[in-house]
């Protein structure tokens, strides 16, 4: 999508697009470059992107004004390697034939942080900062967050949405508003819940200290999914196998729950008001993905496309294409928050679903912004959707006082005490 947006903003800047495919990379392998490469202003690579046999970034024959990192949160694959070959290129214990070709370097991104100063720690490696930050790490608690914030102070720059700059609000979006559908579970499947819910709160609660981010998600996980409307992968001793999806009426085959009924009714009633409408679905669990995009097809309303992590980047960048135009037709977009919660833009989007509340409440900060952003002109309005008196209900309530400062998630981790 940045030729999209640069097309969109800066339409005349010459842009060449290479994603590391087997035509692109067979014609950078030959190691020669044309006087058509050079005439271009950007080019948009993938950190896979070899040109000769080495990192475009250390080819003797090109230098670039900037580097941008988008997304440079991530720390692993191959967008890790692509800063670890900038980091010692440019000096250090190990002579380099060459030196980046480039004037300067913009990490950017647009992710919270929330597991800890290790999330910086590639982007700090790649401008030699990481071991001022290094001290901090695992350790971090309140009184050190001054220090820390000083440091980062002087190399990072935060933009917020409410940022004002001579009196102005930086960037002057529509209003959005989220609103709390809170459904009852079935009766029927509530005692399977409650089972299922008291072998994930005994993991919990065998942790003392400090628990992880990361294992609560883990301890949490089959209690979620069962919120999620989606078959258990594994089932616990002494859980009934007869706990599975109830089916109301709906389509006659097609099992539906209470949550795809509230989405579909939901649905239904934006597109009687808007006929055009482009909405968008996020889920955290493939099989709820799996069950919504086969709910909406059976709709025959709505242009319908569903998008995973299994999905081709070509076809994930035609899909979103195509989202954003303006066509006299409904479509829904069917995103798993893995795939779609970072990095796209859905502009053409005015109403966003959450079909379970996130664990890390920064998760639907990010989802939200993929939809309220720069480019949207009308009003966004967020529904979440919610089972009441289970643990998606305790989770909303963990996001309230993380809000209001009664549980801070401090390195990563919170209190099993304060999660009691």
């Amino acid at each position: 999508q940045w030729h999209d947006e640069i097309t969109k903003w800066a339409p005349g800047l010459r842009v060449l697009v290479n994603h590391s495919s087997h035509n692109d990379r067979k014609e950078l392998e030959k190691g020669r470059l044309n006087d058509s490469l050079r005439d271009y202003d950007v080019i948009i690579c993938s950190p896979n992107t070899r040109l000769g046999g080495r990192s475009i970034l250390q080819h003797p024959e090109l230098r670039f004004h900037r580097l941008i990192v988008d997304e440079a949160h991530v720390t692993r694959g191959a967008a890790d390697r692509f800063l670890s070959e900038s980091e010692t290129c440019r000096g250090g214990t190990h002579k380099q034939e060459y030196v980046p070709r480039f004037d300067s370097c913009w990490l950017v991104t647009g992710t919270p942080f929330t597991t800890g100063l290790s999330q910086l720690k590639l982007g700090a490696e790649s401008i030699a900062w990481w071991g001022r930050l290094r001290p901090y790490d695992g350790g971090l608690n309140p009184q050190k967050f001054s220090k820390v914030a000083d440091l980062l102070r002087s190399v990072m720059i935060r933009h917020t949405k409410d940022q004002q700059i001579h009196g102005a609000r930086a960037l002057a979006l529509p209003a959005m508003d989220m609103r709390t559908v809170r459904l009852d579970l079935p009766q029927a499947a509530r005692a399977g819940y409650e089972q299922i819910r008291a072998t994930c709160a005994a993991k919990v609660r065998q942790r003392v200290g400090v628990l992880k981010q990361l294992h609560l998600e883990m301890d949490l996980g089959l209690v979620r999914r069962a919120c999620a409307d989606t078959l258990p992968a594994a089932t616990p001793a002494g859980v009934s196998q007869d706990y599975r999806r109830r089916p109301t009426p709906f389509i006659p085959g097609v099992p539906t729950t209470a949550k795809l009924d509230a989405l579909r009714d939901d649905l239904r009633k934006v597109r009687s008001q808007e006929p055009h409408a482009h909405c968008v679905v996020f889920t955290e669990h493939k099989q709820s993905h799996a069950m919504i995009v086969e709910m909406l097809k059976n709709e025959q309303a709505w242009t319908v496309v569903g998008l995973d992590g299994q999905t081709q980047v070509p076809k994930r960048h035609a899909a979103i294409r195509d989202f954003q135009k303006f066509e006299k037709t409904p479509k829904v977009l069917v995103v798993t928050l893995r795939a779609g919660a970072v990095g796209i833009t859905l502009t053409a989007a005015t109403r966003l679903y959450l079909f379970e509340p996130c664990l890390d409440p920064s998760h639907e900060i990010q989802a939200a912004g993929r939809v309220h952003r720069l480019g949207q002109l009308k009003d966004v309005h967020i529904v979440r959707f919610v089972y009441k008196q289970t643990i998606e209900d305790a989770i909303c309530e963990l996001h309230d006082k993380v809000r209001a400062n009664q549980i801070q998630i401090i390195d990563g981790t919170y209190s099993t005490r304060a999660l009691r």
